[in-house]
């Protein structure tokens, strides 16, 4: 049974983690369940003996991801392989250190910062680093075994040997704080924009005529990477894209196991999907496509 979401992953839809101080990259399939993008503003506001409004003062704006993700596993050695990928996400969260002369003693050379890509919702959109991941610090990964699918025992055989199990899946959490590598705001006050900023018939979403923003001709890009101009191609699969499908058909196929019946009942309760499908129906065709991933998450 092929893993189809493996061709997904493919063309782009992932989630991308990059240190910069180990230049250490890892990437997971997009199953996001979470994703809040938070701009705040922050204000000083005094009060002052007769006024009814504060006196306010700004300080400035801040961009804060909330990401969750689930991890399934198509197979057992899928299973295995995901492990280490969290493994190595978790140790992107420490520094480098410069060797000294004293053991005993350690010197911070390089911040664990990390960049974070997911399609046009979490990438730069413009600037010298446009294309690449968000630049920022994760403050810690909340990591969940999703127990109702499982675990696969990994142990090898012969007495004495240490216990080895494998979660069929996971979820995962984090709060990504955004450090942005270009401007922002709006400059250029007693200048005239470029025409490309300035022709539009629609005046209600036409900033001030003599503005643009991030002083920059693809600001207006920020932060999604989309304007008012961006055309849409919805299009039928591509052949690269049903080439990588099929071919997904010889991947880890011996490693795959078949789901029963009673397997396949008790993964739909778990995941509080319609029970009582008929085994042989076009429906449960459907839904154990997917669902045999989630029987090696």
């Amino acid at each position: 049974m092929a893993d189809y979401t493996t061709a997904l992953e493919g063309a782009g839809q992932k989630l991308e983690f990059h240190q910069l101080v180990s230049n250490t990259t890892v990437d997971f399939k997009a199953f996001v369940t979470q994703f809040e993008d938070q701009y705040v503003s922050e204000w000083n506001e005094e009060t002052v003996f007769g006024r009814m409004d504060p006196i306010a003062t700004f300080k400035r704006t801040g961009r804060k991801i909330s990401l969750g993700w689930d991890i399934p596993s198509y197979s057992s050695q899928d299973a295995v392989q995901i492990m280490n990928k969290i493994s190595i996400l978790t140790r992107m969260l420490y520094p480098s250190y410069e060797l000294s002369a004293h053991p005993s003693s350690t010197h911070i050379s390089g911040p664990p910062l990390m960049r974070i890509k997911f399609m046009n919702l979490m990438q730069t959109s413009f600037g010298e680093f446009v294309g690449q991941g968000l630049l920022g610090f994760v403050k810690g990964f909340t990591v969940s075994p999703i127990f109702e699918s499982g675990f696969i025992d990994g142990t090898p055989a012969g007495d004495g040997a240490v216990g080895l199990i494998y979660p069929r899946g996971y979820k995962m959490a984090c709060e990504f704080t955004v450090l942005h590598t270009h401007k922002l705001g709006w400059y250029g006050l007693d200048e005239t924009p470029p025409a490309s900023d300035t022709d539009t018939a629609d005046e209600t979403e036409t900033p001030a005529a003599s503005s643009r923003f991030a002083n920059n001709e693809h600001g207006n890009e920020y932060p999604y990477g989309v304007t008012r101009d961006t055309e849409v191609n919805v299009a039928a699969p591509s052949d690269d894209l049903t080439a990588a499908a099929s071919a997904s058909d010889d991947v880890d196929t011996e490693a795959a196991r078949e789901i029963s019946e009673a397997e396949a009942q008790a993964m739909l309760e778990a995941m509080n999907l319609p029970t009582g499908v008929d085994d042989n129906s076009a429906e449960a065709d459907a839904w154990r496509t997917w669902a045999a991933g989630m029987d090696s998450r």
